[in-house]
């Protein structure tokens, strides 16, 4: 009778360990997806632009605040102004220009949709040319 009770409580403890691991997983990725997500609800302090114009672009390592000044479709020239993340302070205020391939459609209305990151140098894209090599602007 004690061997049973064992076996029964071991086939219990079996079954709640991946229940308790997979509860602490979901909760550990809703909370990385409510922090780094692309819907962030407030502009960091420092941005001094409109905040209907700002928008933030990143990955789950963090991001950037982005305004886009101007631009100039035929040149295939943008002049973002680029922001800290955190603490608002202006990274960058300069024109940019688009290296991609001629034939990659590049939905300019909507740039925001397709900005994943500014790595120091280059504004990267998510839209990759035929050969699979993402677009960027630099």
């Amino acid at each position: 009778m004690f061997v049973k009770a064992l076996m029964q409580i071991k086939n219990l403890t079996h079954m709640k360990i991946p229940s308790i691991a997979f509860l602490l997983v979901l909760l550990f990725l809703s909370g990385c997806n409510l922090k780094n997500g692309k819907n962030r609800s407030s502009v960091a302090k420092g941005v001094n632009d409109s905040p209907k114009k700002t928008f933030w672009a990143g990955g789950v390592d963090g991001g950037q605040w982005y305004v886009i000044k101007k631009m100039d479709v035929i040149k295939e020239i943008v002049h973002f102004k680029i922001y800290n993340e955190t603490s608002g302070d202006l990274l960058v205020n300069k024109e940019f220009k688009l290296n991609c391939a001629a034939d990659v459609p590049l939905d300019w209305d909507h740039l925001e949709a397709v900005i994943s990151g500014y790595d120091g140098e280059k504004i990267l894209l998510s839209t990759t040319d035929k050969n699979k090599k993402n677009c960027f602007f630099e």
